[in-house]
């Protein structure tokens, strides 16, 4: 993936249809810190989450990457 590197912020939304319930917000949309990538998912580091800051793994077949930041 285009920019995606360890550190970079990742924007994620969850793809229509889908009921993986990670994000809680109402857009679908989570945004955090790239740990790591492999073919079929995205480790992410956030915050609020069921109150607390922690690693999640997203799955792309339930999100769909937006983009890339690098400050």
């Amino acid at each position: 993936m285009d920019g995606a590197r360890e550190g970079a912020v990742a924007v994620v939304q969850r793809k229509s249809g889908s009921t993986n319930a990670a994000a809680g917000t109402p857009s679908g949309f989570h945004v955090a810190f790239l740990v790591s990538e492999s073919t079929g998912s995205l480790r992410l580091l956030g915050g609020n989450q069921s109150n607390q800051v922690r690693y999640s793994d997203f799955s792309l077949g339930s999100w769909e990457v937006k983009g890339y930041r690098w400050p």
